[in-house]
């Protein structure tokens, strides 16, 4: 059994409908070992929307949006995306997945391909469930908490190496195993 970590960023989710510009994963054995890192940077096809309108300011993302623009767009990475989350071989795990979850659901649905059907287990819900709290915890958050190493935030595969190493954090400190 492998373990695959997954993450997406969004040029906007205008009318609720994400439209992605990255799906990053992290691969790796049943004692973590990285088999694989990979960030699949995708054309969104839409224009790049980051900001916040509740906070006024918005996130800012790993590479210059050029690097979006001329990549490929969705339908020529939904194969490989397939693959990698419906793998019988592969356990899946997100940070705050539901929300990566909708988007890739949003992008498959734009495109009219077929909706990636998967099961995938969402560590901040875990990690909400496992210390009793009523709101959950933001990775940065977690990832301050628990001293571990800091990566490139909204670079999708760096935020799935970092889901990966919270979900560790919280199994040793629980005593838990997968």
């Amino acid at each position: 059994m492998n373990y695959v970590f997954f993450d997406t960023e969004c040029s906007n989710c205008q009318n609720g409908i994400g439209k992605l510009c990255s799906f990053g994963y992290v691969k790796t054995d049943e004692n973590f070992n990285i088999i694989k890192k990979k960030d699949i940077l995708i054309n969104p096809d839409s224009e790049f929307l980051l900001g916040n309108a509740k906070k006024g300011h918005g996130i800012s993302l790993a590479y210059p949006l050029f690097k979006f623009r001329n990549s490929k767009t969705f339908p020529h990475f939904y194969t490989e995306i397939e693959m990698i989350l419906m793998d019988e071989n592969n356990l899946i795990f997100g940070f705050s997945a539901s929300q990566d979850i909708n988007y890739l659901i949003s992008t498959c649905k734009r495109y009219s391909k077929e909706v990636i059907k998967f099961n995938c287990f969402d560590i901040q819900l875990f990690e909400k469930n496992l210390h009793h709290l009523k709101n959950c915890t933001s990775l940065d958050k977690l990832i301050d908490t628990y001293h571990e190493k800091q990566y490139t935030y909204h670079r999708s595969d760096d935020d799935a190496l970092m889901s990966m190493e919270v979900l560790i954090a919280l199994l040793k400190e629980s005593d838990l195993d997968i």
